[in-house]
C-alpha cells in the first residue's frame, strides 16, 4: 500500500515508514501490507480542511464499488471528455463512466456555499463603506460650509486661501484619524467573528484595511477641500456679514 505525507508524519515520525508492515482494521485475521510509498497530501473533505491520514491500496487487492479517474489534459478538459470515455470503453466495454466534471467546478462546488456568505458579507460590508463615505462626506462638508465666516475673518486679518485650506485639511484629517483609531480597533475585535469563514486571507489583512483608509482618506480630502476653496474666494467683508 501506499501513505500519505500525512499519515507518515503521524504514524512514522522517525522518517521509516517505507517498508514498514501493518495491517489495516482492528480484525486479527487481516493481512499485513507493506508500506511502498510516500505520496503527497490531498485535502479529501475541502480546501479549508487539513489533510487526514489516508491508505492508498491496489484495487486488485482492495476492491471498491467504484473509482474515481483524475486526468490532465492540455486545452479545454471538456473537449477530452469523449477521448475518455473511448479509452475506457475500450479497456472494458461494461465500465459505465459517470459524475465527469472539471477541477474547476469539483473546486466550485466545494466552496459554493463560503462564496455565498462571503459575497454577502462583502455586499454589507461595501454598503457600509458608502454609508460611512456619504456620512463623513455630509458631515465635514457641512462644518467647513457653517465655518464661512470664520474663513472671511482669517482672510481679512491677512491669512491666505493657501492656509485656510490647510488648516480645515488638517483638521479633518485629525477627525479621520481618530474615526479610523476606533474602527481599526472595534474591526480587530470583530474579525474573529468571521474568521471562520475566511480561507487563505486573514482576519486582520492589512490590504484591506489600508483600502478601506484610503477611501476615508479621498473623501475626507474632498469633503474638506471643496467648501473650504469655495469659501476662501468670496468677499472678506461679505463674508463677515453672513449671519
Amino acid at each position: 500500500m501506499i501513505i500519505n505525507e500525512a499519515m507518515a508524519r503521524r504514524y512514522f515520525p522517525k522518517g521509516d515508514a517505507l517498508g514498514r508492515r501493518v495491517r489495516l482494521g482492528p480484525d486479527p485475521s487481516d493481512p499485513f501490507e507493506t508500506i511502498v510509498g510516500i505520496v503527497g497530501d490531498v485535502r479529501q473533505a475541502g480546501l479549508e480542511s487539513e489533510p487526514v491520514p489516508t491508505v492508498f491500496v491496489n484495487n486488485h487487492q482492495e476492491m471498491w464499488g467504484g473509482l474515481g479517474l483524475a486526468v490532465r489534459t492540455s486545452g479545454d478538459p471538456r473537449s477530452a471528455e469523449s477521448t475518455v470515455r473511448r479509452v475506457v470503453h475500450a479497456i472494458d466495454p461494461l465500465i459505465a463512466v459517470s459524475g465527469v466534471s472539471t477541477m474547476e467546478e469539483v473546486v466550485g462546488t466545494s466552496l459554493a456555499a463560503r462564496r455565498f456568505s462571503l459575497a454577502l458579507v462583502c455586499g454589507f460590508a461595501g454598503l457600509a463603506l458608502a454609508l460611512a463615505a456619504v456620512g463623513v462626506y455630509g458631515v465635514l462638508a457641512y462644518t467647513v460650509a457653517t465655518r464661512k465666516r470664520e474663513f472671511g475673518i482669517r482672510l481679512a486679518l491677512g491669512a491666505t486661501a493657501g492656509s485656510v485650506l490647510r488648516l480645515v485639511m488638517r483638521q479633518g484629517i485629525a477627525w479621520l484619524a481618530v474615526g479610523l483609531a476606533i474602527g481599526v480597533a472595534a474591526a480587530l475585535a470583530g474579525g474573529r467573528l468571521i474568521g471562520s469563514m475566511l480561507y487563505g486571507v486573514r482576519p486582520t489583512d492589512g490590504v484591506t484595511f489600508a483600502a478601506v483608509g484610503l477611501v476615508l482618506l479621498a473623501v475626507v480630502v474632498l469633503a474638506c477641500a471643496v467648501p473650504a476653496r469655495r469659501a476662501t474666494r468670496v468677499d472678506p467683508a461679505g463674508a463677515m456679514r453672513v449671519e
